[in-house]
């Protein structure tokens, strides 16, 4: 993971590096132009970076953030299954099934866990996109954000209607790392992190031989 982290950072200096030196030609012959023609120039380059760099930093994203499943790949069904199978336990987390994605999140509409995250001032809800490449036997990892309000558990609880990317890198790896983790758990077991989410469906998939990539969106 060390690495990992390594070669995000210097992939954004790098990128950060390309756009300064863009930059220099306007910088250079700056002088020898009018200034609202200078102005106008810069805007223009303000808007290319601006609509690049998300669409870069999300290839870097792709390339560095993949991990390769563990030996041959199940059935989409079947991996779907083990992870819709969370919703028969008692645990803190749902996996809801939208269209063509997934939606790993806290059950806060279980009372038990919503008195939980209330108590502890709980504010932002964790929500883990999850879209399956057939094809490729890849799921996309895709981390969202949104508001959280408890008003009388769990029949009353405000979500914020949009759900932000907000990117979590922070997962552990190996093979203790599964959904059965949620099995039997306690509520002294969680913080409600992203990574107690995020980590252990990532876990599942690799074990079910499918290949995990981090995205932004």
């Amino acid at each position: 993971m060390i690495k990992r982290y390594f070669l995000t950072i210097i992939s954004f200096l790098l990128l950060l590096l390309g756009y300064a030196v863009t930059l220099t030609p306007l910088v250079v012959i700056g002088t020898g132009l009018e200034q609202q023609t200078h102005l106008l120039a810069f805007g223009i380059w303000g808007v290319l970076v601006f609509g690049s760099l998300i669409p870069f930093l999300s290839m870097i994203m792709r390339k560095i953030w993949f991990f390769r499943g563990h030996g041959e790949p199940v059935a989409l069904k079947m991996l779907q299954e083990k992870l819709l199978a969370v919703n028969h336990g008692k645990g803190p987390v749902l996996v809801q099934e939208k269209k063509k994605k997934f939606i790993v999140t806290w059950h806060y509409a279980n009372p038990q866990w919503c008195e939980l995250m209330n108590r502890i001032g709980m504010d932002r809800l964790y929500e883990l996109h999850l879209f399956f490449d057939n094809a490729t036997k890849t799921v996309v990892f895709s981390d969202k954000n949104r508001s959280l309000r408890f008003v009388a558990c769990p029949e009353k609880v405000r979500t914020g209607f949009i759900a932000k990317p907000k990117l979590f890198l922070k997962v552990s790896l190996g093979e203790q790392w599964s959904v059965d983790n949620y099995t039997g758990a306690e509520p002294q077991d969680y913080s409600f992190l992203p990574g107690e989410i995020k980590s252990p469906v990532l876990g599942t998939v690799l074990k079910c031989g499918w290949n995990v990539r981090f995205s932004f969106f």
